[in-house]
């Protein structure tokens, strides 16, 4: 079983890469938390992703009643 790499809260993200610091940011404030662990950050977002992470985004901040 594969695991995060140190200081990445996703399995497949190296804590090299230089967009961690967001990505942490997506996890910690539940943007994104993928249930199989993997962020991909090289994939497709869908739809009902984005819809998803915009939400979530909403809900923090409160931006539209």
């Amino acid at each position: 079983m594969a695991t995060a790499y140190e200081g990445s809260p996703y399995k497949d993200v190296k804590a090299s890469n230089r967009n961690l610091p967001a990505y942490q940011w997506a996890y910690v404030n539940k943007i994104s938390r993928p249930s199989d662990g993997r962020f991909a950050p090289s994939a497709n977002c869908l739809r009902w992703q984005l819809v998803t992470f915009l939400y979530r985004y909403n809900n923090m901040y409160r931006m539209i009643p």
